[in-house]
C-alpha cells in the first residue's frame, strides 16, 4: 500500500501525468498477473554505476566524520539489494525520446495514469510502497537535495535512490520504491506488487509506426481484461493538415 514519506516529494503541479513505456511481453505480464514488477536496484546499478551512490562532496563530508569508505560502499550495496524500484516518466504528453529509449518505434506501449491513481493502485497492506519525483544533481558539486549548501540534512536509505545525475534530467523520472529488507525471496532480485489495473492504467498508447495488425492485437489483449480502457495510436502517427 502506498505510504507517504518525508524523503519523497511530488511535482508542484498536480496535473502532470505519469507514463510507463514497455514492450508487449511486459504488458501481458501486467494484465495477466495484475501486478507491477519492481526490479531490484542492483539491476539499475548495472545500467548506471551511480545508481544508489553518494555524491563526491557528501563522501568527503563523511571522511571528516571518520566514516570508512569501505563501510559506506558495503552499506550502498546492501541498500541496492533490498530496494526495488519502478520507474515512470512525468509529462503531459508522449515523448519520442522515451519511445526510443524504453520501447521502440513500431513495437511498444505507453501506459498513462495520474499520480493519485498510481498511488491508490497499490492496495496490498503487506507491501509498503513509497513514491516521488527524482531529483537531478551534479554528483561532483552538489550534496543530496539540489540547492542545499550543507550535508547536514535529513537522509536515510532511500535518499540515494531518488537522486540521479543531471545528465539524466531529460527522463523526468518519477519512482516508486519498495524495501525487501530481510526477505530472502526477493532480496537482490525484484518483487511483483499487486495493483488495481483500472487505476494504474488510465489509457494506453501504442508506439509510433506500429502496424495495424499489431495495434489490433494489443487492443484485443487489453480489452480482454479492461474493456473500458482507451487504446490509441500515438500522436506521432498523425498527419499534417496540409
Amino acid at each position: 500500500m502506498y505510504t507517504p514519506h518525508s524523503v519523497f516529494s511530488d511535482p508542484n503541479s498536480s496535473t502532470l501525468l505519469l507514463w510507463r513505456y514497455i514492450d508487449f511481453a511486459k504488458l501481458v505480464h501486467l494484465l495477466s498477473t495484475k501486478s507491477l514488477f519492481f526490479p531490484s536496484a542492483v539491476a539499475l546499478h548495472k545500467l548506471d554505476p551511480f545508481e544508489g551512490s553518494i555524491p563526491n562532496r557528501q563522501t568527503e563530508y563523511y571522511d571528516t566524520q571518520q566514516r570508512s569508505k569501505e563501510l559506506i560502499k558495503l552499506t550502498q550495496e546492501r541498500y541496492r539489494a533490498e530496494s526495488c524500484v519502478s520507474c515512470w516518466h512525468l509529462n503531459q504528453t508522449e515523448s519520442i525520446a522515451m519511445w526510443k529509449l524504453y520501447s521502440s518505434l513500431g513495437n511498444g506501449i505507453a501506459i498513462q495514469t495520474t499520480i493519485p491513481n498510481f498511488k491508490n493502485s497499490f492496495f496490498d497492506k503487506s507491501i509498503t510502497v513509497y513514491a516521488g519525483q527524482v531529483i537531478y544533481i551534479d554528483y561532483n558539486v552538489d550534496y543530496f537535495y539540489n540547492g542545499q549548501s550543507s550535508p547536514h540534512i535529513t537522509m536515510n536509505g532511500f535518499t540515494p535512490f531518488i537522486h540521479k545525475r543531471s545528465i539524466y534530467d531529460h527522463e523526468r523520472e518519477y519512482r516508486a520504491i519498495v524495501s525487501v529488507r530481510d526477505n530472502d525471496k526477493f532480496y537482490g532480485k525484484g518483487i511483483p506488487v499487486p495493483v488495481t489495473l483500472e487505476l494504474i492504467i488510465q489509457k494506453m498508447v501504442v508506439a509510433p509506426l506500429t502496424p495495424d495488425w499489431t495495434f489490433d492485437l494489443i487492443k484485443s489483449e487489453v480489452h480482454s481484461v479492461l474493456p473500458n480502457v482507451a487504446v490509441e495510436h500515438s500522436i506521432f502517427d498523425e498527419k499534417p493538415w496540409i
